[in-house]
């Protein structure tokens, strides 16, 4: 429910503080525990509710990426399964596309109503016809709700100090699921 807010709510409310609603969620838990739920109850509420363009992809492959999925949709939701993965694959060497993407993310986080602002890249050598049809990306009030899973082993294991200082782990609301495995249980199907 607060991750379904906080996508819907993105750029439509701001407290008189300045807070504005887009919230990195992470859920953590061991595999068969149903970490999938949320990510399965939050999207069909969002297709439900005639939402489902809020529905962003699952995951950034570089600052690039996140300026051009802002661009197309300036609010969205991003739903990461196995999110310790990603995060080891962000902090692996030679990865520093992911590592800046990452970085991103602190910053939407914390820019609000503000912009976001692309970074400069070089026109060097570029004829002017060239250099005048570079885009130039920026987002008035970038909202992206974050929903990661991911199992606990695989999420600690890759942490990395820079995750803890840079203020990233802190942007969570982390759920910590004390659910045990248990065997499958046969369910009816709700019908649409």
């Amino acid at each position: 429910a607060l991750a379904f807010g906080s996508v819907v709510l993105g750029r439509r409310y701001v407290t008189s503080a300045d807070n504005w609603p887009s919230l990195f969620f992470l859920t953590v838990g061991k595999s068969t525990v149903g970490k999938d739920h949320g990510k399965k109850t939050l999207e069909r509420a969002l297709e439900n509710a005639g939402l489902e363009e809020l529905i962003g992809g699952r995951g950034y492959t570089s600052p690039g990426a996140i300026l051009s999925a802002l661009r197309d949709k300036p609010t969205h939701i991003t739903i990461i399964d196995e999110f310790g993965d990603y995060l080891e694959a962000c902090n692996a060497k030679g990865n520093s596309h992911r590592k800046e993407a990452m970085s991103m993310l602190n910053e939407i986080f914390s820019v609000g109503g503000g912009t976001l602002r692309q970074g400069i890249y070089s026109t060097m050598g570029l004829t002017e016809k060239q250099r005048s049809s570079v885009e130039k990306i920026n987002v008035r009030a970038p909202a992206i709700t974050m929903y990661l899973m991911t199992q606990p082993e695989r999420f600690y294991d890759s942490l990395g100090d820079g995750d803890i200082s840079n203020g990233f782990l802190g942007r969570m609301l982390v759920m910590d699921m004390e659910a045990q495995r248990r065997e499958p249980v046969s369910m009816r199907r709700l019908s649409n």
